[in-house]
């Protein structure tokens, strides 16, 4: 982490943790990383540690201390095998991780007090209608929190873009649509990264 001066974006190293050093887990090949909205808590996905980790956060310092993870097939998480996108809703309920080996979208509750997260559920290619749901990517909530969107790789690294409707209460999702390079006239999703969203959507 590093120290930002706001008035010139000058940065200034703060600190750092390493893998495997001083109680330290799941930093090993770290692919995402995302700040709760209470700024608590900060989230990472490690590729190959097929995990998401959370750290609690000194808003003065910046400084992050490891506070715990979780690993897939381990204490029933799943989802988890090569995680490379992070996200939280905006009242920091819930995450959403998409694998790109479990070609999957998973969802976990949040404790805000603790930070820990817990697998509530996760959606694979080939359930309901996910076909070629292949190496997700990216993964954002529209501003209202009513829509999940991934996009990928999809099948011969002809992208693809997902969305699905989420349960506000239970975070779980229902793929709404996929639209997939060079089929309906799309194009331009060729292994397809990020998403970003217009300030009126």
């Amino acid at each position: 982490w590093y120290v930002r001066d706001i008035n010139t974006g000058d940065l200034s190293y703060g600190g750092i943790l390493k893998d495997g050093i001083d109680g330290v887990d799941g930093l090993n090949a770290p692919s995402a990383c995302i700040i709760s909205p209470d700024g608590k808590h900060v989230y990472v996905t490690a590729l190959n540690d097929y995990s998401v980790g959370w750290f609690e956060r000194n808003a003065t310092t910046g400084g992050l201390t490891f506070l715990g993870l979780l690993k897939d097939g381990l204490n029933g998480a799943d989802g988890l095998w090569w995680p490379n996108g992070i996200t939280l809703t905006n009242d920091g309920k819930f995450a959403y991780v998409t694998a790109s080996k479990d070609q999957s979208v998973g969802w976990y509750e949040r404790n805000a007090t603790t930070g820990t997260l817990s697998f509530s559920g996760l959606l694979k290619n080939g359930d309901n209608g996910m076909n070629d749901f292949l190496a997700p990517a990216s993964i954002s909530l529209t501003p209202n929190g009513n829509q999940v969107y991934v996009t990928g790789a999809g099948q011969d690294d002809e992208g693809f873009m997902a969305w699905f409707d989420r349960d506000t209460v239970t975070g779980g999702l229902t793929l709404a649509k996929i639209l997939k390079d060079g089929e309906e006239g799309v194009d331009d999703l060729y292994t397809s990264r990020d998403i970003v969203f217009s300030s009126d959507n």
